[in-house]
């Protein structure tokens, strides 16, 4: 037997969570693409319908969860990441280390 669960708040949070990772992971592939983080974030704000300032927000919220997506789809298609890669990373993640 299926569990309902009704329509609300939670459904509207849900796909905004997902909406916010998702802007986030097009940041995070930009950067990653060499693009400087406010180029990154006026593309993807563009490419995903939001404002520059709905995508900075997503950036700052979801930047660990872009990482993980970014990093299963990686290991999902066996393709590691290459030592530029891992250097950009180092660099766009480098402040968060003072944040843990």
């Amino acid at each position: 037997m299926a569990c309902l669960v009704p329509a609300g708040p939670a459904d509207r949070s849900e796909s905004d969570d997902e909406r916010m990772t998702a802007a986030a992971t097009a940041v995070l592939q930009r950067r990653l693409d060499g693009d400087s983080h406010r180029a990154a974030i006026l593309r993807v704000s563009a490419s995903h319908a939001l404002t520059p300032a709905e995508v900075q927000r997503s950036w700052a919220r979801k930047k660990r969860a872009a990482l993980c997506d970014l990093t299963v789809g990686r290991v999902v298609d066996a393709c590691p990441w290459t030592d530029a890669e891992v250097t950009r990373l180092a660099r766009i993640f480098s402040g968060l280390r003072a944040q843990l």
